[in-house]
């Protein structure tokens, strides 16, 4: 899982503007060379240590301001248009599964971040779950008879560093190799148009 996420890290170096600049040039000095392998070599070793002591508190903070992020963002649309859309999350610390859901009325998302083992990232993931049917938030369970919604699909991402060093996301899978780099921002940003591009499906099946 961390090579798969190591590999993808590095080819965000070597897609980087400092990298392409380096490597237009025609005949690249000993120094250029040099800069170039310092900085391989430096984040090569940052992204080695990722998921081991202070770096798995960094990653729920991150998992924790991720959450709070897609939160903000249901609540400027709803805010602003009033689909109904709702959002809550929960990070309770050294529990497996932290978990984030937003949703309207008859469909949602549900991220869920796994991590098995309090010490490594052992098979840990984010799990980005599309559902219909009707969602709780968080602890909002009123109790009675419950009808589980139905999963539209599904995507797991890990945590990984950008050339800049920045903690975020790459999706796990099969094109993991193709697998851009997403700060908190753009995966935050993403799952609420996903959201909300759900919702306008719904309505035209409706009509």
């Amino acid at each position: 899982m961390l090579i798969d996420a190591f590999e993808s890290a590095l080819r965000t170096i070597f897609s980087s503007k400092e990298y392409l600049a380096e490597d237009a040039k025609r005949v690249p000095s000993a120094l250029d060379l040099a800069d170039i392998h310092r900085r391989e070599k430096e984040y090569s070793y940052h992204l080695s240590t990722l998921g081991y002591g202070d770096s798995l508190e960094e990653i729920n903070r991150n998992v924790e301001v991720l959450f709070g992020l897609i939160c903000t963002k249901c609540n400027e649309v709803e805010e602003k248009h009033h689909f109904d859309i709702e959002c809550g999350w929960k990070v309770t610390p050294r529990e497996r599964t932290q978990v984030c859901v937003l949703k309207t009325p008859y469909l949602g998302i549900v991220l869920n971040w796994e991590q098995p083992f309090s010490n490594s990232l052992d098979r840990a993931s984010l799990n980005v779950v599309e559902l219909t049917g009707h969602l709780y938030l968080p602890d909002k369970f009123p109790g009675g008879a419950y009808f589980p919604p139905k999963e539209v699909d599904r995507r797991h991402y890990l945590p990984t560093l950008s050339d800049a060093f920045e903690m975020g996301w790459v999706k796990h899978g099969k094109t993991i190799r193709e697998s851009p780099f997403l700060s908190n921002e753009q995966l935050a940003e993403a799952c609420v148009s996903q959201l909300v591009n759900m919702l306008r499906k719904g309505d035209k099946r409706l009509t």
